[in-house]
């Protein structure tokens, strides 16, 4: 909507407030930052973990709120805690930037399709992994030589003491 001047301005019928900026502002400015970080560390994993992460926190957050009914059979929404009461479910506004996120996240991922395969740097590939394993297996192979040859090493120590003390008598 605009008022008398012209200026565009939002408002939300559901709730009755209007705002200067857009409801979605500070989430668009924070998928930018998604964007700028995603080329920085060369992939979506902490984008990924940190949209984990708000997931919980919603999901925490709403573990106080109760569905009940009035005398009217009308439902409503009552928070333990604070003792606030509501009839919008509180889930729909704090998953609606949840899934915004995640939604304008799948769309860069289809516009950066090489950083969206790119692998996490603490979860090693498949080649790396064979060549851990063969180093394992190399390394088990000279310790076992190594401990050979100290076995046959004191094998032939202990015959010399005991010719040694025998040549004593």
């Amino acid at each position: 909507e605009h008022d008398d001047k012209g200026r565009p301005y939002f408002h939300c019928a559901a709730t009755g407030e209007s705002a200067w900026q857009h409801p979605m502002d500070a989430i668009f400015r924070e998928t930018v930052n998604y964007y700028r970080r995603i080329l920085e560390v060369g992939g979506f994993w902490p984008i990924e973990d940190e949209l984990a992460e708000v997931e919980e926190q919603i999901r925490a957050s709403l573990t106080n709120w109760m569905e009940l009914f009035d005398e009217h059979g009308e439902k409503f929404y009552y928070h333990r805690q604070t003792e606030e009461s509501r009839f919008d479910d509180p889930r729909n506004t704090l998953y609606h930037g949840l899934y915004t996120r995640i939604k304008i996240v799948a769309k860069m991922r289809q516009r950066l399709p090489l950083l969206a395969l790119a692998p996490r740097p603490d979860i090693p590939t498949e080649r790396e992994l064979e060549l851990q394993r063969v180093q394992q297996k190399e390394e088990f192979l000279f310790l076992r030589s190594v401990v050979k040859l100290q076995a046959k090493f004191r094998v032939l120590l202990a015959k010399r003491r005991v010719k040694a003390l025998l040549a004593k008598r």
